[in-house]
């Protein structure tokens, strides 16, 4: 196999990285070799991130559907504004025709996006790139999501990710980076980030006095959003969801409070019937200035 450009950059000294049969390198000979998992690492020493009990977890619930409108409206919005961004990719399908999960965890969403993709026809066939911090979220992912590419990145940070590239970006539940997003997104490009409203989980937040949302939340994401993008489209989601024992104890282990133990010591109210949670979010779409 000869090298072929991918959208990727070296972390070392951020010339474009080159996809080869075994691993990615660069022209100064820095190498990230394709594990046999499917996923290559771009961190060395990789950062904790979510553990494996919180994915496991975190996996087990959203098999259920649980989560499955939020899936659909993320799906929704990315089909309706892919249009615009279409017209900037290139006639051919190149490495920065794709789109990138910035925090995709164990790959659930990103998965669902690039099934829909499969249904529809496209002019220009898009791939599907997933980057987490989490080495055991990523393995995870590729694991199942064969057709997708994982990466172990830490998106806080530099994006190891070519400028001016055409690839919508989703962000759910997971931190953002508009620094980066506005580094490497041409005009127009789209952003879809899910946050949590202050609805989102209240029954289990009162009961096992877990982590609150930030009071302020969407107002942080506007102003970081606010220099570089405008924002094209905002709903809320928000629905009752029927969570059984080990439904509630997965939410409560696949989130942040799984690193606050004493959330965990309240017993569920009736372990025979499911508990009726707020599932409650707001989607939000950017697009680069």
């Amino acid at each position: 196999m000869s090298p072929k450009p991918s959208l990727l950059t070296c972390p070392y000294c951020e010339t474009p990285l080159y996809e080869q049969k075994t691993d990615f390198r660069c022209a100064r000979n820095h190498t990230f070799p394709l594990s046999q998992k499917g996923y290559v690492n771009l961190l060395g020493q990789t950062r904790a991130g979510d553990t494996a009990p919180m994915l496991t977890a975190r996996r087990r619930l959203l098999d259920t559907s649980a989560y499955l409108p939020i899936a659909q409206a993320l799906a929704n919005n990315l089909i309706h504004y892919l249009p615009s961004t279409m017209a900037t990719l290139p006639s051919r399908p190149t490495m920065s025709s794709g789109i990138i999960d910035a925090g995709c965890g164990e790959g659930h969403y990103l998965g669902h996006i690039q099934k829909i993709l499969e249904e529809i026809s496209l002019p220009i066939p898009l791939a599907c790139y997933g980057f987490d911090s989490s080495k055991a979220a990523v393995k995870l992912a590729a694991r199942r999501y064969h057709s997708a590419t994982f990466f172990v990145s830490n998106i806080k940070q530099l994006w190891n990710i070519t400028p001016a590239t055409s690839c919508p970006i989703l962000n759910v539940f997971a931190p953002r980076n508009f620094v980066e997003s506005a580094h490497i997104l041409q005009p127009r490009g789209m952003i879809l980030t899910i946050i949590p409203t202050q609805k989102h989980l209240h029954e289990l937040r009162n009961h096992y006095h877990l982590l609150q949302i930030e009071p302020q939340k969407e107002a942080r994401v506007y102003k970081q959003a606010n220099s570089q993008f405008n924002l094209s489209h905002t709903e809320v989601i928000e629905y009752q969801q029927g969570l059984t024992h080990q439904q509630v104890a997965d939410v409560l282990t696949m989130t942040p409070n799984y690193w606050h133990q004493r959330a965990t010591k309240k017993t569920f109210p009736n372990k025979e019937h499911t508990l009726p949670v707020t599932i409650s979010v707001r989607s939000l779409v950017f697009q680069r200035q």
